[in-house]
C-alpha cells in the first residue's frame, strides 16, 4: 500500500501551474556534447538508425555513442548543408548552400565532379519510388542521373512563366507536389506530372507556409492561419484541391502552427511557437507536449524518428530531443490554487485529497473538485483518506472527520486517539477487508471502525513500521524498518484479538533496511530497501521465499528505495532518492525502465499512486507532481543495428572497413569504435566483447564505452565478437562478429619457419657431426699418441737392444776373455781398455737416449746447441778443425722428439762417416732458418761415390730414412770432399 501522507512543498510547483501545462522532459545536445553547430537546420535518419544534424557550420552524425563531424577543412565544399539524402545502405548524397555536391561512403567524405553543363544550389533532394532523384533549386527542378543535372520544364500550365525558389517537395504517386520557398513569401502549390515531364495544375496565389505528408500518403498544407489537406481523389487525376481535414477537430489556436509532422502512429504533431508541441491522439485529445525550453527557441525544424522521439532543431541553440512523451513532470490540477499543497493522500483510486497551506481541504475526482472548510481550525501533520473516512493526526493526537453526504462544505473533526507525548503517528496505513482502517504510531497498530478504536496491536517501540499490506486469506503483512516482516492473521470475529502473529521473518531481507513495501495482483509481496534495493517475496508452506532481488548492478537508479506502488498491468513503479524506475512485466520476468534518468531528471521520490486509469502520480520531495501515462510500446517495430563503425590501425583510422580485415605484423595495435543507433536512453547502453583468436576469449564486463583497443596482437586469425544491452527499453540484445587477421613478419612466415627449421637441422647435423668427427679426431690423436707412445718405446727398446746390447754383449764377452787370458796367464790390457771405450761409448749412447726423451729439450734452440755442442766436442775429439756457421738468436720453434733424435742421429752418423771414411781435416757445419730449417755438414775430404756404397752398409739409407719419417730432404754431393744437406720443414 502507498504512503497515505505526504509533506509537499508546493509553492514551486504552483508558481509554474499558472503559466505552464504540463511539462515534459527534454534532453538536449550542443556543440559542448559534439555537434559541429549550434544552428541547426534539420535533421535526417539513416537506414541503421544513425542520426544526421545539417547545420550552418556543418554536418554532424550521431550515432549514439560519437559525433563524427564533417566541415569544409575535412572535405564539405560549404560548411552550410542544405540536404542530405541516401542512396544506398551508408552511401549519402549532401548539398551544400554552394555549387557542387559531396558523398559520405562508409564514413568517408568526397567531393563529386559534375557535369559542367549545370550546376545549380540544391536545395533538396527528392527521391522517387520509381528510382528516380530529383532535386529542387531557387532556379528550378532539375533530374539527377550521375554526375549530371537535367533541368526540368517547369512552366506554368498554359503560360510561359516558370516556376522557381522551389521550396519543399513532394512525391505523391506520379507526381511531384512543389511549394516555393521564403524568397517569394511561399506563394503558390504545383503539381509536376513526372511522366508527362510539366506542371499539369497550379494554384499560383495562395500562400503555403506550411507542406508535410502523413503516414497514409495524405498531403497537408496550411496557408496562412487555417490547416488543409490536399484531396486525393483529386490528386489521382492530376489536380490541385485544399479541403479541410476531418480526421480531427484542431483547435483554433494550432491552426497557426510553424510546423506540421506526424509520429509512427500516425498521430498530428504540431509546433506554433508559444504555444509549444500539440500531440492529437487517435480519438482527437489535444495533449500538450510543452517543456520551458520550448517557448524560448526559435525552431526550424521538428522530425520524428523511428522510435518516435521527437527532434527540434533549434536557431541557435543546439538539438532537443523529447524522448518520452508517456512522463510529465510538473503536473497541475485543474481548479487547486496557488496557496500551496500542505498536505496530500491518495489512497482510495483516483480520489486526491489534499490540505492547502490556507487551512482549504480540497477533494479532487476526475469528475470535481470540492473545497471543505475545517473545523476546529487545526494544522494537521498527516493525513489519511478512505471512502467517507477522514484521518488526521496533529503531534500526538489523532483526529476523524466524515465527508458530509449533505452537499456542505464543512469537515467537523473529533480527537479520537490521543497518545503519550514521546509517540507520534506514522504515514503508513492500510483499509482492510471489513472496511476497518489500519493506523500506525511507533508503539502500536491500531485498529479503527470509523471513530472507534477497536483494537491496538503492541510493537517494538524503537522501531518503525513501514507498511501495512493486505494479504490473501484475510491476512496482513507488517513490514518494520529493522527488517523484521510479520504475517497477522485478521479477527474481526474477535475485536479483543483483532491481530494475531502468525509469522515472523527476520533474515529474509538480508540487512537492507525496508523503506516502503506493496503487493502485486499475483500475491507477491515487494519491499524496498534503504540499502540493497528491491526484493520481492512468495509466501510459499510458511516460508517467505525470495523470487526477484534488484539493484543498481540490475539497472535501478539507486539502491535507496522510497515508495512503491503496482499499476493493473502488474508493473512496478519504484521510487528511489535520485528518481523513478518502472519494472515492465514480461514473459522473462521483469525488464527495468529508468524514467526520469534517460531524461536526466533527478529528484527523490516521496509517493506514489496509480489511478483507475492506470496512470502513475509521482511527488518529490521539493512538492513536483510527475505523471506516467500507462505503458505503450510505440515503438517495438524498430530494432536497433550493432554497426562497426571505424577501426584505428596504430592509432590511425582506416578509410574504409573491408571484411575480412588482413594487417601486417606491425599493424598490432587496434582499435574497433561500434555504436548501436538508438536514442531513448542511448547512455544507458552496455556494450561487451569476446575475442577468439590463438585462445579462447571470455566476454568483458559491460561498459558504456562501445570502444574496444587491442595491443601488441601477435599474428593470427582473430573473432572478435561484440554485445549490445539496451536497458530502459523492450529491445533484446545485438550481437555481430568482426575477423581479421594479423600475418606474420617474413621471418614468422610458415615458409621461413621451414627454412629455418631444415638449416637449423642441417647445422644440428653439423654440430653433431663435428663434435663426433672431432671426438674421433682426438680418439685418433689419442691413438696416434699411444701408437707414437709405443713407437717410441719400440725404438728406445731397439736402441737400447741395438746400441746398449751390443755394447754390454761386447763388455760381457770381453770380461770372459779376460778371465780366461788371466787363467791362462796371458796379457789383459787391450781388453781392458776395449772395456773402457766401450763403456764411454754406452754412456754416450744413454745421454743421447736420455736428451731424445727429455720434453724440456722440444725446442730448436735447443737442438741447434745440443748438436753444436757435439759436433765441436766430437771432432775436436778427433782431431779435426771443425767451422760451425749458426745465427745467435734461434727463434722459438718447437721440435718434437722425434724430430730431435732424427736430425740429431742424421748429423752425428754424417759426422761419424766424415771421421771414418773422409781422411778430412775441416768440417763445416752450417744452420740456416727460415720456413725450413736447413742443416749443411761439408767436409774437405777425399769424398765417396754413393753409387759403389757396399750394400750390406746402412748408413745412408738409415740417414735418408730418418729425415723422410720427418718429411724433410736428405741430398748428398760429392767432389771434393763431401756435402750433405738437409732440409726440414718449419710451418707445421
Amino acid at each position: 500500500m502507498h504512503k497515505s501522507v505526504v509533506h509537499v512543498i508546493a509553492c514551486f510547483f504552483f508558481c509554474h501551474a499558472c503559466c505552464l501545462s504540463q511539462q515534459y522532459p527534454v534532453v538536449r545536445y550542443t556543440p559542448k556534447d559534439g555537434l559541429v553547430n549550434s544552428r541547426v537546420r534539420s535533421c535526417f535518419q539513416d537506414s541503421r538508425g544513425r542520426m544526421y544534424f545539417l547545420t550552418n557550420g556543418g554536418l554532424s552524425v550521431y550515432d549514439g555513442v560519437r559525433f563524427k563531424n564533417f566541415t569544409a577543412q575535412n572535405g564539405l565544399v560549404s560548411d552550410f548543408v542544405n540536404d542530405i539524402v541516401e542512396i544506398t545502405p551508408d552511401s549519402f548524397l549532401i548539398s551544400t548552400n554552394t555549387c557542387g555536391l559531396n558523398a559520405l561512403v562508409h564514413g568517408q567524405m568526397k567531393t563529386i565532379t559534375l557535369d559542367s553543363s549545370a550546376c545549380p544550389v540544391v536545395n533538396q533532394f527528392i527521391p522517387s519510388p520509381d528510382g528516380q532523384l530529383y532535386a529542387s533549386a531557387d532556379d528550378g527542378l532539375y533530374l539527377i542521373q550521375g554526375s549530371k543535372f537535367i533541368k526540368l520544364n517547369t512552366a506554368f500550365p498554359g503560360g510561359t512563366e516558370k516556376v522557381a525558389y522551389i521550396g519543399k517537395v513532394i512525391t505523391y504517386d506520379q507526381y511531384l507536389i512543389l511549394s516555393r520557398n521564403e524568397l517569394l513569401s511561399f506563394t503558390g502549390l504545383f503539381l509536376f506530372d513526372k511522366k508527362k515531364g510539366e506542371i499539369v495544375d497550379a494554384i499560383p496565389a495562395i500562400p503555403i507556409s506550411l507542406f508535410s505528408q502523413d503516414r497514409n500518403g495524405i498531403v497537408w498544407a496550411k496557408s496562412e492561419k487555417k490547416i488543409f489537406i490536399l484531396d486525393t481523389l483529386s490528386l489521382n487525376q492530376g489536380r490541385l484541391k485544399l479541403t479541410t481535414p476531418d480526421q480531427w477537430s484542431i483547435a483554433d489556436e494550432d491552426q497557426n502552427a510553424v510546423s506540421i509532422i506526424f509520429n509512427r502512429e500516425n498521430e498530428l504533431i504540431l509546433y506554433s511557437g508559444a504555444h509549444g508541441i500539440i500531440r492529437y491522439a487517435p480519438d482527437g485529445t489535444r495533449i500538450p507536449l510543452n517543456t520551458i525550453e520550448i517557448g524560448q527557441i526559435a525552431v526550424q525544424q521538428i522530425f520524428i524518428d523511428r522510435e518516435n522521439i521527437i527532434w527540434l532543431c533549434s536557431d541557435g541553440n543546439g538539438i532537443y530531443k523529447i524522448s518520452n512523451t508517456s512522463l510529465r513532470f510538473d503536473v497541475p490540477f485543474p481548479g487547486i490554487n496557488s496557496s500551496g499543497i500542505g498536505l496530500a493522500s491518495n489512497l482510495s483510486g483516483d480520489s486526491l485529497f489534499m490540505v492547502m497551506n490556507n487551512s482549504q481541504v480540497i477533494l479532487h475526482t476526475p469528475a470535481s473538485e470540492t473545497v471543505y472548510q475545517v473545523k476546529p481550525d487545526i494544522k494537521f501533520d498527516l493525513i489519511h483518506h478512505y471512502n467517507r473516512d477522514i484521518y488526521a493526526a496533529v503531534k500526538t493526537t489523532m483526529f476523524h472527520a466524515n465527508l458530509p453526504e449533505d452537499g456542505t462544505s464543512v469537515l467537523h473533526f473529533k480527537p479520537v486517539l490521543i497518545r503519550p507525548d514521546t509517540v507520534t503517528f506514522s504515514t503508513i496505513s492500510m483499509l482492510d477487508p471489513y472496511g476497518h482502517a489500519l493506523l500506525a504510531d511507533r508503539m502500536n497498530v491500531c485498529v479503527f471502525d470509523s471513530d472507534q478504536l477497536l483494537y491496538t496491536f503492541p510493537i517494538n517501540s524503537q522501531d518503525l513500521i513501514e507498511g501495512i499490506l493486505p494479504a490473501s486469506d484475510h491476512h496482513v503483512w507488517l513490514v518494520f524498518r529493522s527488517g523484521n516482516v510479520m504475517l497477522c492473521s485478521l479477527h474481526p470475529e474477535q475485536p479483543d484479538h483483532y491481530l494475531k502473529l502468525e509469522s515472523k521473518f527476520n533474515k529474509e531481507l538480508e540487512g537492507g533496511s525496508p523503506r516502503a513495501a506493496a503487493m502485486d495482483h499475483q500475491g507477491l509481496l515487494w519491499i524496498g530497501t534503504r540499502f540493497h534495493g528491491l526484493f520481492a517475496f512468495q509466501y510459499i508452506s510458511g516460508q517467505l521465499i525470495k523470487q526477484y532481488h534488484y539493484q543498481m548492478q540490475e539497472g535501478l537508479t539507486d539502491n535507496f528505495i522510497t515508495a512503491l506502488a503496482v499499476d493493473s498491468n502488474q508493473n512496478i513503479i519504484v521510487g528511489t532518492q535520485t528518481g523513478l524506475d518502472k519494472l515492465i512485466k514480461s514473459n522473462q520476468g521483469y525488464r527495468i525502465e529508468n524514467v526520469t534518468k534517460r531524461n536526466a531528471i533527478f529528484a527523490f521520490i516521496r509517493q506514489l499512486w496509480v489511478n483507475t486509469q492506470n496512470q502513475v502520480y509521482a511527488v518529490t520531495n521539493f512538492g513536483r507532481v510527475f505523471e506516467i501515462e500507462p505503458s505503450e510500446e510505440k515503438y517495438t517495430s524498430f530494432q536497433p543495428q550493432l554497426i562497426l563503425e571505424d577501426i584505428l590501425i596504430n592509432g590511425k583510422p582506416l578509410e574504409q572497413i573491408p571484411s575480412p580485415l588482413i594487417l601486417t605484423h606491425d599493424q598490432n595495435n587496434i582499435t574497433f569504435g561500434f555504436a548501436a543507433p538508438t536514442f531513448i536512453d542511448e547512455t544507458q547502453i552496455t556494450y561487451r566483447y569476446k575475442l577468439d583468436g590463438n585462445g579462447a576469449g571470455m566476454w568483458s564486463q559491460p561498459a558504456s564505452s562501445a570502444d574496444f583497443s587491442f595491443l601488441n596482437l601477435s599474428p593470427g586469425h582473430y573473432h572478435l565478437q561484440v554485445s549490445a544491452n539496451f536497458p530502459s527499453t523492450p529491445y533484446g540484445d545485438k550481437t555481430m562478429s568482426y575477423r581479421f587477421q594479423i600475418l606474420p613478419a617474413w621471418w614468422q612466415s610458415t615458409g621461413y619457419r621451414l627454412v629455418a627449421a631444415s638449416l637449423l637441422s642441417i647445422l644440428l647435423l653439423l654440430v653433431v657431426r663435428q663434435y663426433f668427427l672431432g671426438k674421433l679426431e682426438k680418439q685418433k690423436i689419442n691413438a696416434d699418441k699411444q701408437q707414437a707412445i709405443e713407437k717410441e718405446r719400440t725404438r728406445i727398446a731397439t736402441d737400447m737392444h741395438d746400441d746398449l746390447g751390443a755394447g754390454l754383449s761386447r763388455i760381457r764377452f770381453l770380461g770372459e776373455t779376460i778371465d780366461w787370458k788371466s787363467k791362462s796367464g796371458q796379457s789383459i790390457g787391450e781388453d781392458i781398455d776395449k772395456i773402457k771405450t766401450y763403456s764411454h761409448e754406452m754412456i754416450d749412447k744413454m745421454g743421447e737416449i736420455v736428451w731424445a726423451l727429455n720434453e724440456k729439450n722440444d725446442s730448436l734452440e735447443d737442438l741447434l746447441t745440443y748438436i753444436r755442442a757435439y759436433t765441436v766436442d766430437y771432432l775436436e775429439h778427433n782431431a779435426i778443425a771443425h767451422h760451425v756457421d749458426m745465427e745467435v738468436n734461434i727463434p722459438t720453434r718447437f721440435v718434437s722428439g722425434e724430430m730431435r733424435r732424427n736430425i740429431f742421429l742424421t748429423i752425428k752418423e754424417a759426422l761419424h762417416n766424415v771421421v771414418k771414411h773422409a781422411n778430412a781435416t775441416n768440417v763445416y757445419l752450417r744452420v740456416q732458418i727460415s720456413d725450413e730449417l736447413q742443416i749443411t755438414v761439408r767436409d774437405d775430404g777425399s769424398g765417396f761415390d754413393p753409387s759403389r756404397v757396399r750394400p750390406y752398409s746402412n748408413g745412408l739409407s738409415n740417414m735418408r730414412k730418418r729425415i723422410a719419417e720427418i718429411n724433410g730432404q736428405l741430398e748428398i754431393q760429392h767432389g771434393k770432399g763431401t756435402s750433405i744437406q738437409i732440409r726440414i720443414p718449419m710451418n707445421g
